[in-house]
């Protein structure tokens, strides 16, 4: 059965495992909800290709970044490994759920392996600007990555609320990372607000900077 998106942006998948395999109690799981487009794919391919290879049922809350998968233990297992390979966060849900995938922790953890990982920094780009960003083929924004040490999420046009023209950005770092990685970011655009809504980069009303106008030459009248 094809993927169903609800009203309320839970996705629900088909009947999972056979009817052999004994059913274990759903799992549970978390992810960033700015990854949920990743686990979806364009029009729900990509979890209906888990589902299908798996043979899992994924019932996934896009907003929260909360992820149920029932079946078989087998079955189970399987479509965990499949999610594991799209995202770059994932833990068990709850308070104290084993933490299964995160990669933003291995880049921005100190050598000494006790530093903390401070708060993304977010900002929002015109969703226009955002190719800017991303680049052909995401060239510009792994330079940025590369350059900063940073990991750097541009949110999916798909992702985006109906009728917002703005599309969300979060730099993933040490704080010095994330500054750097924020200069190399604002570098590629001509407008961007913070989280607090304050303008890091361009004009209030978000129109384009006015093009510069050539000084109209002297007519030559000749002798």
């Amino acid at each position: 059965r094809n993927a169903d998106a609800d009203a309320d942006g839970r996705t629900r998948e088909g009947d999972a495992g056979s009817a052999s395999q004994p059913r274990e109690p759903p799992r549970e799981f978390e992810i960033l909800p700015e990854e949920s487009g990743r686990v979806l794919g364009r029009k729900g391919e990509t979890i209906q290709v888990i589902e299908r290879e798996s043979g899992a049922r994924l019932d996934l809350d896009k907003a929260a970044g909360k992820l149920a998968i029932t079946g078989a233990k087998e079955v189970q297992d399987k479509a965990v490994e499949l999610v594991l390979a799209e995202v770059s966060y994932m833990k068990v849900a709850g308070e104290d759920g084993q933490v299964l995938k995160d990669e933003r922790k291995e880049k921005t953890t100190g050598d000494d392996g006790g530093t903390e990982k401070p708060l993304p920094t977010k900002l929002w780009v015109k969703d226009r600007e955002a190719g800017k960003v991303i680049g052909r083929g995401g060239e510009t924004v792994r330079k940025i990555m590369e350059a900063s040490s940073t990991d750097v999420k541009v949110q999916k046009s798909e992702d985006m609320r109906r009728g917002s023209t703005e599309r969300e950005i979060r730099i993933y770092g040490t704080t010095e990372q994330q500054k750097e990685g924020l200069a190399l970011v604002l570098a590629e655009v001509t407008w961007a607000k913070g989280e607090s809504g304050a303008l890091l980069k361009g004009t209030a009303d978000g129109a384009d900077p006015p093009e510069r106008q050539e000084e109209p030459r002297a007519r030559d009248h000749g002798p």
